[in-house]
């Protein structure tokens, strides 16, 4: 199953995500985009694509960064990850340990 995250502080609520969505994964929720059927999602990616504040990232490669880094999937490990990603650095595992 594929799951997206989106970085409400990157968020403009542009509805790109939305409009491109095949699935209709995404709504519109106080003025911010909100993953509401991630049962629906197909993985495509498309959301990622044509997000252009980088707000959407998916969650596996989250996992991914997790496992790599030996951490536990907590709140303020995400946390942390999605400011690594706003900052658009390229992976240094090394901030995460």
């Amino acid at each position: 199953m594929w799951e997206v995250v989106v970085d409400k502080d990157k968020c403009t609520g542009d509805e790109e995500c939305v409009d491109a969505c095949p699935a209709q994964v995404f709504e519109m929720v106080e003025g911010k985009s909100e993953p509401v059927n991630m049962d629906e999602c197909l993985g495509c990616e498309t959301c990622v694509e044509v997000c252009p504040e980088g707000a959407i990232i998916d969650s596996t490669i989250l996992q991914r960064v997790l496992n790599l880094a030996h951490l536990p999937k907590t709140k303020g490990n995400i946390f942390k990850i999605l400011k690594y990603h706003r900052l658009r650095r390229v992976a240094d595992i090394s901030y995460f340990v």
